[in-house]
């Protein structure tokens, strides 16, 4: 298990709002995200420079789950909607609020399953993800609406 230390926490306004920094400057491991009371919306989890799939995010996100009673995530870009969707079975996030494709960013109304492969279809001029178990059968279709074009 990856573990991390040293650790330096910073603010800075980002859209008129402050940002909050947790940066673990050893490993090159970043969380930025806005911090209100009891809850933190993630925008941000950068594990540098580190190989991917070693457990770098998951030990930057363990590091923050006691800190906040509730963590969501948002502006999830689409490629790392299944490592998200991971992490919020395992407990470490609660709610996934947003996906952003290129300049659109959707409002996640449901959650697939991380065991689930996702295939990306359109129907009603909606993006929608279908979900898929492991035998191919079809679980599920995951909708996405656009909430803002940034």
């Amino acid at each position: 298990m990856v573990q991390l230390s040293e650790m330096q926490m910073y603010e800075f306004l980002s859209g008129g709002m402050i940002a909050t920094v947790y940066y673990f400057y050893k490993k090159g491991v970043k969380i930025i995200g806005f911090a209100s009371g009891l809850s933190f919306k993630i925008k941000v989890l950068s594990i540098g420079h580190n190989p991917p799939r070693k457990g770098f995010g998951q030990a930057a996100l363990k590091f923050l789950r006691p800190r906040y009673k509730k963590i969501s995530v948002i502006e999830i870009y689409k490629g790392a909607l299944p490592f998200w969707v991971k992490m919020k079975e395992r407990g470490l996030v609660d709610h996934l609020e947003s996906v952003k494709e290129g300049k659109i960013l959707y409002h996640l109304k449901e959650t697939p399953a991380a065991a689930c492969p996702l295939k990306r279809v359109i129907s009603k001029n909606v993006w929608e993800f279908e979900s898929f178990n492991a035998i191919g059968n079809l679980n599920g279709k995951y909708e996405y609406e656009p909430v803002a074009y940034v």
